[in-house]
C-alpha cells in the first residue's frame, strides 16, 4: 500500500473512532545535510529544526493537505475540523522562498507561514538564537567556558556529537533564549572570543527573508501569520509589553498580507490563559501551540495542537527495506 493510501486509510479510522482530524505539522528549516564545524552535524539539524530537500518531499506524499483557514472556519461553525495535514512553518528563512514555495506549487499546496519582524534580511542583527548556532557551527576551537550573568561557568566541547546535542539543548541555549537580549548578547560576545571566531557582518541577510519575498508568498495564496514582533516568551513579558509582541506583530502581518485576518503562533510553544486572551483580543483567527495531538471538533481555537515534524518523525523516517522471500 503506499503512503498516501496508508494516510487516508489512517484518517478513515480516525473518523470512525470519533470525528474527523487534522494533523497540524511544524516545520522550520528545509537545507541540505552539510557537515560544519569539526565535521557534526549543523545544530540546526541536531536540534530538529532543519529538514533536508529530500525529507521535505517525503512529508510531501503523506497528504492530503488542508490550509489552515479551511480548519479555522469548520471549528468556528462548531464542525469537525476536514481530516487531513496543515503545513505550517515558524520563524523565517530565506529558503521558504527558494526552496519550500517552488514545491508547494509544483503539488498544488497551501502552507501557513508564521512570520517575526526578528527573523527578517532588514533586520540589524540576526536572532540570538541563530547566532548562536553560528558561532558553534564555525567555531575555530572545539572546547571553550563561558560565564553566565548569575556566575556560572558554563563549558562545552565541539569534540562530538553528543556533546554539541548537549550545547543545542543545555543551560547555555535556554539562557539565549530566554534571557535578558542585552546580557545574551554580552555572553555571545565572550562565547565568540572562546571560540576563536566572529560573527559575520550582514549574518541576518544571509538567513532571513525580505519584507518583499515574505509578501510573495501571501500573493501566492500562503497564509502569513503572527509570531511575535523579537520572538520572546509572552508569558514572562508585562502586560504591557505582551500585549504590544501580540498585536504589532499581527498588524505587521496585516500590511504584508493585504488585511487578511491572521493567525498566530506563540513564541516556542509559551503560553497561559492570560496569553491566550490577549491573543483572542487582538483580533488573531486562532493560535497555534507546540502541543502535540490532532485537531478535533472539541479543540479550542486558541490552543490548537502541532506536530513537529524533526528528521525522525514517522513523516520523514524511511521505511526499512521488505526483508527478503517470494514475491
Amino acid at each position: 500500500m503506499s503512503v498516501r493510501r496508508e494516510q487516508t486509510a489512517e484518517n478513515a479510522t480516525a473518523c470512525d473512532r470519533g470525528g474527523p482530524m487534522t494533523h497540524v505539522l511544524m516545520l522550520h528549516r528545509v537545507m541540505p545535510n552539510q557537515p560544519t564545524a569539526f565535521s557534526l552535524p549543523s545544530c540546526y539539524r541536531l536540534r530538529g529544526t532543519a529538514l533536508t530537500p529530500e525529507e521535505f518531499g517525503r512529508v510531501l506524499e503523506t497528504g492530503p493537505f488542508r490550509a489552515l483557514d479551511e480548519v479555522v472556519d469548520a471549528l468556528s461553525r462548531g464542525e469537525p475540523p476536514p481530516p487531513g495535514q496543515v503545513l505550517t512553518f515558524d520563524d523565517g528563512y530565506r529558503e521558504w522562498g527558494e526552496v519550500v514555495a517552488p514545491r508547494l506549487e509544483e503539488q498544488g499546496h497551501r502552507a501557513t507561514f508564521f512570520v517575526c519582524p526578528a527573523f527578517l534580511s532588514e533586520a540589524k542583527e540576526a536572532h540570538p538564537v541563530d547566532v548562536f548556532y553560528w558561532l558553534l557551527d564555525h567555531a575555530e576551537c572545539p572546547r571553550f567556558e563561558c560565564p553566565l550573568p548569575d556566575g556560572t561557568l558554563v563549558q562545552g566541547s565541539l569534540e562530538s556529537q553528543e556533546g554539541k546535542s548537549t550545547l543545542v539543548t543545555g543551560a547555555l541555549k535556554r539562557f539565549v533564549v530566554r534571557g535578558e537580549r542585552a546580557q545574551v548578547r554580552e555572553v555571545l560576545r565572550e562565547l565568540a572570543q572562546a571560540l576563536r571566531i566572529e560573527v559575520p557582518d550582514g549574518l541576518a541577510k544571509t538567513l532571513y527573508p525580505s519584507e518583499r519575498e515574505l509578501e510573495g508568498l501571501a500573493s501566492a495564496g500562503h497564509l502569513l501569520g503572527g509570531h511575535g514582533v523579537s520572538h520572546q516568551h509572552l508569558p514572562v513579558l508585562s502586560k504591557a509589553e505582551a500585549a504590544l509582541e501580540i498585536s504589532n506583530a499581527l498588524a505587521w502581518v496585516a500590511r504584508l498580507s493585504g488585511g487578511h485576518p491572521a493567525p498566530f503562533a506563540y513564541p516556542d510553544g509559551a503560553f497561559d490563559p492570560a496569553t491566550e486572551h490577549r491573543v483572542a483580543q487582538a483580533g488573531a483567527t486562532c493560535a497555534l501551540t507546540c502541543v502535540p495531538g490532532a485537531v478535533t471538533r472539541e479543540s479550542a481555537l486558541f490552543r490548537l495542537p502541532r506536530e513537529f515534524v524533526t528528521p525522525w518523525h514517522p513523516r520523514v523516517a524511511v521505511p526499512p527495506a521488505p526483508s527478503g522471500g517470494a514475491a
